[in-house]
């Protein structure tokens, strides 16, 4: 399994992580990559990643910042898709922070 693992990131030269590359692996078929570039293009990932993190940080602020819920809870919560909210959760949980400290809680 070794040999046919691949990295979740691609990063760019100037280090920077490829939005393309979080959304899809070099396997995926042709149409997923271009379903990849879709959603960046037509602004469908930056709403989506939006609603979710505006989302988790209400969950959060409700419930003292105790813990990140599973993406299961704050679907629920949130009535919300289970399943976007899943995809979503952990590219921007690492956004998220208590008032007055540094990011405590990072999903990657």
């Amino acid at each position: 399994m070794t040999g046919q693992q691949t990295t979740m990131f691609a990063v760019a030269p100037s280090g920077a992580v490829s939005t393309l590359a979080l959304l899809s692996r070099k396997t995926d078929s042709d149409g997923s990559k271009a379903a990849a570039r879709k959603m960046v293009k037509t602004g469908t990932l930056s709403k989506q990643r939006a609603e979710v993190l505006d989302a988790l940080k209400r969950y959060l602020r409700e419930h003292n910042y105790e813990r990140l819920p599973t993406s299961k809870e704050l679907a629920s919560w949130a009535d919300m898709d289970r399943h976007l909210v899943g995809r979503r959760l952990p590219e921007v949980a690492r956004k998220v922070k208590r008032p007055g400290e540094q990011a405590r809680w990072t999903v990657l």
